[in-house]
């Protein structure tokens, strides 16, 4: 296949995708409608170092498809590849295996084997299902959307309501004053008052960390990139496919029979 990891690769790093093109040392930007926000990017190249961290500069020369990305539901320990008698190759837990106490997270666990084949058989299966059957990403998004609104409200969401009180007081101070119902000095320093004590709720929720599950999520975009990984998997090599999985696939997690992917791109 033309299409190996090398140049899957150079797609991840493309600034095309936001909008941006080189000539030379000339950068345009804006060039042309982006695929993806500059958030989106940053979120690739940021889950592509995290990689690195764990194989090394050349993450992507790993002899198996999955190495790395599974992990196990009962311990938490990593799954490796484990070769047994003949050919016979499985995924399995290093807390089951015994094989480093470094990667393994408890002293013992029972969690299933998985043949290799199989499992990665399974695993892109799935991920099949993401890059060519629309329907597959829509009740994603639509399970997302569902928990977020069930998420319990947080602390952002109560300054965010203070500061919309202050907002309508502010409001109704300026509408006294135009109805001529409340003199102007009196309104000026109620007005003060409130603008100040809003000001500080605003330096307040700036200091709070957004919650990655109540970010924008760029539909739209993230199906463009679909559509394109879609593309490029059917004509990758092995290594061009463990390449494409990367940026989608967050873990896969073994819980004994059930395999459970998290996807990167719905964090």
């Amino acid at each position: 296949s033309w299409l190996n990891a090398t140049s899957v690769r150079s797609v991840l790093d493309s600034e095309v995708y936001l909008g941006t093109i080189h000539y030379d040392s000339v950068v345009v930007e804006n060039a042309h409608e982006a695929i993806v926000t500059q958030e989106q990017f940053e979120k690739v190249r940021a889950l592509r170092k995290k990689r690195r961290e764990i194989f090394g500069d050349s993450p992507f020369q790993a002899k198996y498809l999955l190495v790395g990305m599974v992990f196990c539901g009962w311990c938490g320990s990593r799954y490796f590849v484990k070769h047994n008698w003949g050919d016979y190759k499985k995924y399995s837990c290093y807390a089951r295996a015994n094989t480093s106490r470094r990667m393994a997270k408890a002293e013992h666990c029972d969690n299933k084997n998985w043949g290799l084949e199989e499992l990665e058989s399974a695993v892109c299966t799935e991920v099949e299902q993401l890059l060519f059957v629309p329907s597959f990403f829509e009740s994603l998004v639509a399970d997302r959307e569902a928990a977020i609104m069930e998420k319990p409200r947080g602390e952002e969401d109560i300054i965010r309501d203070k500061i919309k009180d202050y907002d309508d007081q502010i409001s109704h101070f300026m509408d006294l004053y135009q109805n001529n119902n409340m003199p102007a000095s009196v309104v000026s320093a109620r007005i003060e008052k409130l603008h100040n004590e809003r000001m500080a709720l605003d330096e307040q929720l700036a200091k709070i960390q957004p919650d990655s599950a109540v970010e924008d999520f760029n539909k739209e975009g993230m199906t463009d990139l679909i559509t394109d990984a879609g593309a490029m998997w059917t004509l990758a090599d092995a290594a061009g496919r463990r390449q494409i999985l990367q940026p989608l696939i967050n873990r896969i997690v073994i819980d004994g029979e059930d395999i459970r992917i998290e996807w990167s791109f719905l964090e």
